[in-house]
């Protein structure tokens, strides 16, 4: 499932009587399931402010502990099954950050249910703020916000009688539901598939009965046979659920029919994305993807959602699939998600570059403007510089994009800016860019640690040194730091490393004395600015080559990579007619005002491989570079010439001035394998491109188009802003669009760089964004925009996209769409403010626009878009005089078309309700650990009035605790929250929060306390010694209770053969101690196993000694006892035994001895 945007609210909850939860006055969450069972009766409290949504069956609910621990000071215990049969939430106390990031690493895999969970759970997933429950006829869904994360074992499906007493606590953003499936095979087969790595265990209390050990990890579940012919197959993506259906032959795609309970309604918007209503806000399943594999080749399909009328829990929805569905193939309906992140702080920042890592991990280098930029504990510089300069931050994203890996400041007290960003193998970064800064951090034995600038006096102040950084894999120390330049301006633009961890890096020098090395290819400049490109060894100590190269008059090179031989290729921008060229290359010759150019540098440094101009007659610039493994370079950037060169075939062959371009050069540099411009109506350009595995290339840049090319199936099919990212694939041929999307909110925005992973599965685009709805998913990092635009300052982003998730056929044309019908108010009504304006469906619309004016000419309207739902009402409250007004509605489609006008209508506004002002202001929680992360919440006193309410925010100390200028509460809206970024205190300190609107002001109080370290692993003890196949206890001990989350203690032995331990257990928060168990095999010998634990750093071992079964003692000696029989009876009777030895007749007597535990048996014989 992919969310768009969650508007969450955090506010305390009320509650009424056991059994009620009021989250907020006047909204009673008691939904009951489909046979009238309650299901929603217990709360559980979350440890240490991180209370949050989690998922009940069929419902959303507040949970908080009846547990006694919850009771008592100090961290909550974890629940144990056999003291109270109550899922529970384990939390992450934002303390302990590397504990979090290392959790929030973890690959997430679906676990099957053996009994540790509801016995109503299949299999389930959890992240660190989302959790995903299978049941046989439902999926539950959790997403929550901030640290909170289901723990281990709780499907969020309590047993139905429990209730309990609501305890107020925090509470964290959040939205919760369940997708039911409406008329499925109750006998459908539900089975994990793909197999992960790794088991899971579960002990629980000192009963080894109770525990659970092995628990298989899947990579998928699938339930086969759901309806007639139809599969699902669901798989964690990037804290959200990707599933996907699976239509045989023959059977019917309307068979398939689903419901989220626990929504309040369901809607389609604009762009064919269905929009799911709860009361935290709206969430977003993105359009769905629809194929058939027909003759080996992929088959895309129109499709869409289908919302069925209904109420509330009942309203359901399926799909519906174009005129194209062949019934004799196979159907695959996939929605599809990625994940979508803010990365910024309360001033600005760029995005400037990205990598990825085999794991998925994304770096991310740019340039911020905040002191309160986003950092984690043990990073190389967690302190900005003041706001009116400039740093580096290099931050690493886990796989899912929930969590920063670690993120740091680099830079000195001037400005500082991140141009690029390459990694090796082992996950050390290394950084290129400008510094204006004498104080830039360098590392001892480092090439330059001299600032160069000396008196420059074209410069004026303008003096500026490249640089070149290696951060190690934690983000905690520079494995070098370097200057790079001379006495005039200095740029580094791009980077590369190759497997021995040579960086080369190429940008602009305008030194005469720009460092060069004997036998370079040019060792003189040449011009006002020359390109440069410059090896530097493993070590940062010395060049391997360094070169100038370009003209005689403006060059400069953006990016760079290298090929296995280390031969080196740089992209840029050149203004020089005399650029070095090589014969038999492409072009020879300047073209216009600006060309690109495309070199090819041998290992040595010391000449040109291939160099080519690459342009028309108007301004040409460079973008992207990547090269494949036949040495085939593929350039992105902008044409600005209505003739720069395009190849027959490709998708777009013909240059309006203004279009992205992209181009691949084959590995002699001689001629172009093809060239194709790729834009609309507006203008475009491709700031950067990669080629996947396939040979496809992906580019990313900025589009002003309307009608910029898109797929079906894309993301985003529609302009939303004054620029959009756009994100597309083309074919290894460059003759097909494969993909196309836009990507952005209602602003600006730019997509700066783009990287692939190793598999080609994920394409990640990095950039900055001026808007405050650019598309975030639920469960990303940060999905709340931190910037300000009073004063034009945006945020970074990082966006995840799967790769083949797009289709090469374009969409159809939409209809034009007729014109809708006016409904309220009626003509020349006075209506009370607010005003509520309705109209009927316009038959093609997608969207509607709407207009209202003093003037009948419209000549300076507002307008609004509204969503294509059955009824649309558009608000307006306050800011409307008391005059004579006029409106119309006309609708849009698909493809942004809009049809007629309908009808005007006046109308003449009653008096306005008075302006809105501060009502209360909290913070939630009041109390955190310096650096975790708070909240403020802001209520107006009536609705924001038309066009929102933006209120002025400060804080008393924002060294500890900073806020945004700003937060904006949207039309009709009563409050507007906005988080509040602390940093680590040494002493208690409270801050004092202030909001500000219309001439009032309200203030809250935040307590920033210190962070608490650790525990220590204190001792690993085992049973010992004992024989063969008997096995062992083992325990672990913490110098301290495991904090919250728990504490993960790895366990392993140095001969498993003998005594094998599980991979690693869990103390359980608040706890000092978990045991294990150790299973022992047959041994011939004694034989002595270190079991070895580690935690937080440390490691303590034990010793268990397996002997061999001991012989069985010899039996004991024989021993006798005599047995004497007195015979009575009559006469001529005789008494026997057996055994022999008895023989008594009537009258007489007699003995005999027996062995000791004979068993002797009398008889009477005549």
């Amino acid at each position: 499932m992919a969310v768009r945007r969650s508007f969450a609210r955090r506010r305390k909850p009320d509650t009424t009587r056991s059994g009620e939860v009021t989250a907020w006055p006047g909204l009673k969450w008691a939904v009951t399931d489909e046979v009238g069972e309650p299901i929603m009766r217990r709360i559980q409290q979350v440890v240490r402010a991180a209370a949050g949504l989690v998922v009940v069956a069929g419902a959303v609910a507040l949970w908080t502990s009846d547990h006694p621990a919850s009771k008592r000071p100090g961290p909550n215990r974890h629940p144990r099954v056999a003291e109270r049969a109550a899922p529970a939430l384990a939390a992450f106390d934002g303390n302990h950050a590397q504990v979090l990031n290392a959790y929030a690493n973890l690959p997430v895999a679906f676990i099957e249910n053996r009994g540790q969970t509801d016995s109503r759970v299949r299999y389930y997933a959890q992240g660190a703020r989302y959790g995903f429950y299978l049941t046989r006829d439902q999926v539950v869904l959790s997403f929550v916000k901030g640290s909170a994360a289901l723990g281990a074992g709780n499907s969020g499906i309590p047993a139905a009688a429990v209730t309990a007493t609501a305890v107020e606590e925090p509470a964290t953003e959040g939205v919760a539901l369940a997708l039911r499936f409406l008329g499925s095979n109750p006998q459908a087969v539900v089975e994990g598939e793909e197999r992960a790595a790794g088991d899971v265990n579960y002990f629980r209390g000192n009963d080894p009965a109770g525990w659970q050990t092995e628990l298989p990890r899947y990579g998928q579940v699938v339930y086969r046979e759901l309806w007639p012919g139809v599969d699902l197959r669901l798989r964690e993506l990037a804290g959200s659920l990707k599933y996907e259906f699976r239509v045989r032959p023959g059977a019917r795609p309307a068979d398939i029919q689903l419901a989220y309970t626990g929504a309040a309604g369901l809607t389609l918007d604009g762009k064919g994305g269905l929009l799911i209503k709860t009361a935290l806000g709206v969430l977003r399943d993105s359009p769905p993807v629809s194929y058939q594999e027909i003759a080996g080749a992929r088959v895309p399909l129109e499709s869409r959602y289908v919302v069925k009328e209904g109420s509330g829990a009942q309203e359901g929805f399926g799909f519906g699939v174009g005129a194209g569905y062949d019934p004799g193939y196979e159907l695959i309906i996939d929605p599809g998600v990625q994940y979508s992140t803010f990365l910024g702080g309360s001033s600005h920042e760029l995005a400037a570059g990205i990598k990825v890592d085999a794991a998925g991990n994304a770096y991310v280098v740019g340039t911020t403007q905040s002191p309160d930029f986003p950092t984690t504990a043990g990073a190389f510089k967690r302190t900005g510089s003041i706001s009116n300069s400039l740093d580096v931050f290099v931050s690493k994203l886990n796989p899912t994009g929930t969590a920063l890996v670690y993120s740091t400041f680099v830079g000195g007290s001037n400005f500082d800016w991140g141009r690029a960003i390459a990694i090796d193998a082992a996950g050390n970064a290394y950084v290129t860019g400008q510094t204006k800064s004498s104080t830039f951090p360098t590392t001892g034995g480092a090439f330059d640690r001299t600032f160069n600038i000396d008196v420059c006096p074209r410069c004026g102040i303008d003096q500026y040194d490249a640089f070149v950084f290696k951060l190690n894999a934690t983000g905690s120390r520079l494995v070098y730091s370097t200057f790079l330049g001379g006495f005039d301006v200095d740029d580094g633009l791009g980077i590369a490393v190759d497997a021995a961890g040579n960086a080369y890096v190429t940008g602009e020098t305008g030194s005469l004395n720009f460092p060069t090395t004997s036998a370079a290819f040019d060792r003189t400049s040449n011009g006002e600015f020359d390109a440069f490109v410059t090896k530097l060894n493993a070590t940062g100590s010395a060049l391997v080559y360094s070169t100038y190269l370009g003209g005689a008059f403006v060059d400069f090179g953006s990016r760079i990579a290298v090929d296995a031989g280390g031969n080196a290729y740089v992209m840029g921008s050149t203004r020089s007619a005399d650029f070095p060229t090589t014969p038999g290359a492409f072009d020879t010759t300047a073209n216009g005002a600006f060309d690109v150019f495309v070199t090819k540098l041998n290992s040595a440094g010391s000449a040109l491989i291939y160099s080519t101009y690459l342009g028309g007659t108007g301004f040409d610039s460079g973008g992207g570079l990547a090269i494949d493994a036949a040495g085939n370079a593929y350039v992105s950037g902008g044409a600005g010439s209505v003739d720069f060169p395009t190849t027959a075939g490709t998708f777009q062959t013909t240059p309006d001035g203004s279009d992205a371009f992209v181009t691949k050069l084959n590995p002699t540099g001689s001629a172009l394998v093809y060239s194709a411009v790729l834009g609309g109506t507006g203008s475009d350009g491709a700031s950067s491109v990669v080629v996947d595995p396939a040979g496809n290339a992906w580019v990313t840049g900025v589009t002003g188009s309307v009608d910029f090319p898109v797929t079906v199936g894309a993301f985003d099919r529609f302009f939303n802003g004054v620029a959009d990212v756009f994100v597309a694939e083309l074919s290894a041929d460059g003759k097909a669009l494969l993909y196309s999307t836009y990507l952005g909110g209602s602003q600006s925005e730019g997509g700066d760089d783009l990287a692939i992973d190793s598999t080609g599965s994920n394409v990640y685009v990095a950039g900055h964004t001026y808007s405050i709805d650019f598309p975030t998913t639920a469960g990303a990092f940060d999905t709340v925009f931190n910037g300000d635009l009073l004063i034009f300052w945006g945020d970074g982003f990082v966006t995840k996209i799967a790769t083949g998730a797009g289709t090469s056929t374009p969409p159809s044309t939409p209809p034009v769409p007729a014109a809708p019908g006016l409904l309220a108010p009626a003509d020349n009504d006075t209506p009370p403010q607010p005003i509520t304006f309705q109209w009927s469906v316009a038959s093609g619309a997608a969207s509607y626009t709407i207009q209202i004016d003093d003037s009948s000419a419209f000549s300076a309207p507002l307008v609004r878009e509204q969503q294509n739902i059955t009824t649309l009402l558009m608000y307006a409250t306050t800011g409307l005089a008391t005059t004579q007004h006029f409106w119309r509605v006309r609708g849009v489609n698909t493809d942004g078309v809009a049809g007629p006008w309908s009808v005007v209508r006046t109308f003449t506004p009653l008096a306005a309700p008075p302006d809105a002002t501060l009502s209360t202001f909290s913070t939630n929680p009041s109390t955190v650990v310096g650096g975790d992360a708070s909240s403020g919440t802001v209520v107006l006193s009536v609705g924001a009035p038309f066009g929102g309410a933006l209120i002025a925010l400060s804080s008393s100390n924002p060294a500890v605790a900073s806020v945004p200028a700003t937060v904006l509460a949207p039309d009709n809206s009563f409050t507007a929250t906005f988080t509040i970024t602390t940093s680590p205190v040494g002493a208690s300190t409270t801050v004092t929060i202030t909001a500000a609107y219309n001439s009032a002001t309200r203030t809250a109080t935040l307590t920033v306390t210190p962070n608490s370290p650790l525990p220590v692993l204190q001792s690993v003890v085992v049973n010992s010694p004992v024989e063969n196949i008997a096995g062992s206890q083992g325990a672990v001990i913490l110098s301290s209770s495991a904090p919250p989350g728990g504490a993960t203690v790895s366990l392993s032995s140095s001969n498993p053969v003998v005594a094998n331990v599980p991979s690693a257990v869990t103390v359980f928060p608040g706890d000092l101690s978990v045991s294990f168990s150790i299973s022992t095999t047959t041994v011939t010998t004694s034989t002595a196993v270190t079991i070895s634990a580690t935690y937080n750093g440390t490691t303590r071992t034990a010793i268990l000694t397996v002997n061999p079964a001991a012989a069985p003692p010899p039996p004991p000696p024989t021993t006798t006892a005599t047995l004497t029989v007195i015979a009575t009876g009559r006469s001529g009777e005789r008494i026997t035994s057996s055994p022999a030895g008895i023989s008594v007749a009537v009258g007489s007597s007699g003995s005999a001895s027996f062995a000791t535990n004979t068993q002797i048996t009398l008889s009477v014989r005549r």
